[in-house]
Order: C-alpha cells, then sequence, then structure tokens
C-alpha cells in the first residue's frame, strides 16, 4: 500500500495512530490510507465525525450513513449496524457531523462493543478508523463515554488476536485516553506546536537518541510532511510526505471568493437492516418532537389496557359491599 511510503496489507489488524494539528494534513493523509484499503478490498469502518471524507465515494464503492451526503442513521442503531456489516465484506463510512458528542459516543460505544463480540467468536480482519479520538475516547471520561473508551481500549489491547485493527487521528493527543493511545504500534506524526501536543510526542520518542533532531523536525514540517515512528512494529523512523489523494477531501478549508465544486458520488444500495423503531421491545417508535401520532395511539392503548382490569376488580368489590353477589 503506497501511501508515500509503503505499507503492508498488515496494516489491517494493527494498532495505529495519526497526530497532527489542524491543517497539517492528517485528515488528507488518512484518506490517502483509506483510498488504499479500498483499492486491495480490505474492509474498514470509519468514524467520520468532520464530514470529510464522503468524497471518498467519487472512485470508489463504500457506503455512507449519515451527514448530508449518506443514507439516514440513528445514534441508537450502533449495535444493529454492528450486526448488518459482520457478515458482508463491504466498507462502510458513519457520518457523524451533524451529531453531538453525546450521540456520537452512544453509537460508536454500542457498535464497537458488540463488533469486538462478534469477531470474537468469528476472526476476520477489518480496520476501523476513529477522527477526532478525543471525542469517542477522552481522557477524562464521562458516563456518556464510558462504553465508547471501554470498547476502544479493548480493541486497542486485544483486537489484533480477532483481527480487529484501528487507527485513531487526533489533533489533541494530550485529550486521548493514554491507556488507549499508547497501545499505538504504529504513530503517523505530522506538524505539531502546542506545548502540551508536543508533550506527548517527547514522551513517545524518549527512547529516541536524536529526539531533539525528530521534534526539532516536527516543528517545521509543512502541511503533508510526517513522521512514521513504528520502532517496534516495522522498525523504521521515517520522514515522509502523503502522497496526493486521488478522490475529493472534503476536509479542505473553503476559500473566500472560490467555489467549492462537489464530486459526482457513487450511489450503494443501503443495507438491509432493521431500524430501532423495529426492534424496540415496546413496539413502540421512536419518539418525535412532536410526540407522533403513532405514539399517541401507543400511549392511548396502554392507558385503555392498564385501566381495564382496574376497572373490573373495582366493579366486583362494589358488588359485594352492596350485597349484589
Amino acid at each position: 500500500m503506497n501511501i508515500g511510503i509503503e505499507l503492508p496489507q498488515q496494516y489491517v489488524t494493527q494498532k495505529c495512530a495519526i497526530l497532527g494539528v489542524t491543517g497539517s494534513g492528517k485528515s488528507y493523509g488518512a484518506g490517502a490510507i483509506i483510498e488504499e484499503f479500498l483499492k486491495e478490498k480490505i474492509p474498514f469502518v470509519l468514524l467520520d465525525v468532520m464530514g470529510a471524507h464522503y468524497g471518498l465515494s467519487e472512485k470508489f464503492d463504500v457506503l455512507i450513513y449519515g451527514g448530508s451526503k449518506g443514507h439516514p442513521l440513528d445514534p441508537k442503531a450502533g449495535e444493529l449496524f454492528a450486526e448488518a456489516i459482520f457478515d458482508i465484506n463491504s466498507s462502510i463510512i458513519f457520518d457523524v457531523s451533524h451529531w453531538n458528542d453525546f450521540e456520537t459516543q452512544e453509537f460508536i460505544g454500542s457498535f464497537l462493543q458488540k463488533l469486538f463480540n462478534l469477531h470474537s467468536h468469528d476472526k476476520k480482519p477489518r480496520h476501523i478508523f476513529i477522527e477526532e479520538a478525543e471525542v469517542v475516547f477522552p481522557q477524562t471520561g464521562f458516563d456518556s463515554s464510558k462504553q465508547s473508551l471501554l470498547a476502544g481500549n479493548k480493541i486497542m489491547k486485544r483486537g489484533r488476536s480477532f483481527g480487529l485493527g484501528m487507527t485513531l487521528i487526533t489533533q489533541r493527543p494530550q485529550d486521548v485516553n493514554k491507556k488507549t493511545l499508547s497501545q499505538s504500534q504504529c504513530t503517523f506524526i505530522l506538524h505539531m506546536e502546542g506545548i502540551q501536543e508536543l508533550e506527548v510526542v517527547n514522551k513517545m520518542l524518549r527512547n529516541e537518541p536524536n529526539k531533539v533532531e525528530l521534534l526539532d523536525g516536527i516543528l517545521k514540517y509543512q502541511t503533508g510532511d510526517c513522521l512514521l515512528y513504528s520502532p517496534a512494529w516495522l522498525k523504521r523512523i521515517e520522514k515522509f510526505r502523503f502522497r496526493k489523494r486521488e478522490t475529493y477531501h472534503a476536509g479542505d478549508t473553503p476559500e473566500l471568493g472560490k467555489q467549492i465544486q462537489e464530486p459526482l458520488l457513487r450511489q450503494m444500495q443501503p443495507l438491509v437492516i432493521q431500524t430501532p423503531q423495529q426492534v424496540n421491545e415496546l413496539g413502540m417508535p421512536t419518539s418525535t418532537t412532536d410526540g407522533g401520532e403513532e405514539e399517541n395511539k401507543y400511549k392511548e392503548i396502554v392507558s385503555v389496557n392498564t385501566m381495564m382490569p382496574i376497572a373490573v376488580i373495582f366493579a366486583i368489590l362494589t358488588g359485594f359491599a352492596l350485597g349484589w353477589f
């Protein structure tokens, strides 16, 4: 797989990270890696928090759910999608750029946990790319991120044994859970300049005799310049430049006076999947903002069915009191 430097296909089950400030080219570089996956027909899942990767379907067959370009996506459907994609060899992008952090954490937490459970019983190679990893695997956890954080740690620690690899993509490595990020065996380090960000990189490079030289180089990197840091797995510490992408990158910053030309995207049939409404144990549709006619009907039925036995019992007791029986 040529991304400006050669990577082996075994990347699919490896634990990796891409670090860089805004504008350093980290999402662009991630897209170059994903293009190679699509060329080789290696299945992957991409959690696209920025809505930057739908352009991959300009050239490749890839399912897109969510965002402005994809099929509808429900935050409560994580487990259902894990089950749906497990038996197919297709790749899928979840564009969650329109969701808040809580919805993103809810979806990816249930999705990753279910996917890990499925792979633990039937091993098959698949890679997971997580944009803005600090949202899903935060250093300071809250109740809403607990499931996604536990699932992410589990995959980074043990997923390789079951065919699962993961790449964390972040501009704020200090905000990504240390237990999760420290598992990376192949780290792509682009331009960094903040004190806290550089401190994370400094700790990564602590055993390198030329650490000062490497850090100085990272401070001077131009957009697209990258240090491949993989001393244990690839046994390489090497500067390179990400190759030019073959597909549209929606993550580019818009420029004044320049019109954005959207590409023509390939259309793929959606997965055959039950919605959360169809599998809700009560049979009640998911609430809508105005209550919904179907939900109101359901509430009326519940109310009638609940009150009817009470009315019968009351009538019988009244009959006994009046000597009717």
